[in-house]
């Protein structure tokens, strides 16, 4: 599934968390060039929105549950003087 920006944004804080998201979809094409390493706080969180949590300088996405289980997934943005350092897909 491609990125889409309205589609990933309405998904925040959503109850669809708690199930299959379209989010987990899109994660792929984030990280395979949408969200580069130099990229400032500012601009990922315009084209992502507001994080579900951040754990000192990492926002954590909420993509859903994973579709091979029953753990969840998210993404990861880590910063390092407001600038993007590293990405991940994590699971709870």
């Amino acid at each position: 599934m491609s990125f889409d920006e309205l589609v990933w944004k309405a998904q925040h804080d959503s109850p669809a968390l708690e199930k299959e998201n379209p989010r987990g979809a899109m994660a792929p094409e984030l990280l395979s060039g949408r969200l580069a390493a130099g990229m400032p706080r500012d601009e990922v969180r315009r084209l992502l929105g507001p994080p579900e949590h951040e754990d000192g300088l990492t926002d954590v996405y909420e993509l859903g549950r994973s579709s091979w289980g029953v753990s969840f997934e998210q993404l990861a943005v880590e910063y390092d003087g407001g600038e993007l350092v590293r990405t991940q897909l994590r699971r709870t």
